[in-house]
């Protein structure tokens, strides 16, 4: 968890139900931010949106990063999830530079149709 059962969390909770309601989304019978319903609302979002990256970087990269950390570095005691925490991490970082090379070039598009 990100904040642990705080008054925090509780505000995250608020708001994240907002976003999915903004977007119509539904965590169905799971919490707002239980780590699989966050995955499936940001699969929903289109590459470069502001909010998905928010998400990425502000929520889920720091827990994916907080789970892998608190693993044991004993090999005989490796937790078998791990290397699915990993390649989620890498498969996140890709979708922000996508979203970043696809924002820039529609920016670079925007300038060019304004330019005289």
């Amino acid at each position: 968890m990100l904040f642990g059962e705080t008054f925090k969390r509780g505000e995250f909770l608020v708001q994240l139900q907002e976003r999915y309601h903004q977007h119509n989304f539904s965590a169905g019978n799971e919490l707002a931010d239980h780590i699989a319903v966050i995955f499936r609302f940001i699969a929903t979002l289109d590459d470069g949106d502001v909010l998905k990256e928010e998400i990425i970087e502000d929520c889920l990269l720091p827990v994916l990063e907080k789970m892998i950390s608190s693993f044991k570095t004993d090999p005989d005691r490796a937790n078998p999830y791990a290397h699915v925490l990993r390649a989620s991490i890498e498969a996140l970082e890709h979708a922000l530079h996508r979203g970043s090379a696809q924002r820039k070039a529609s920016e670079g598009l925007l300038e060019k149709e304004i330019a005289p």
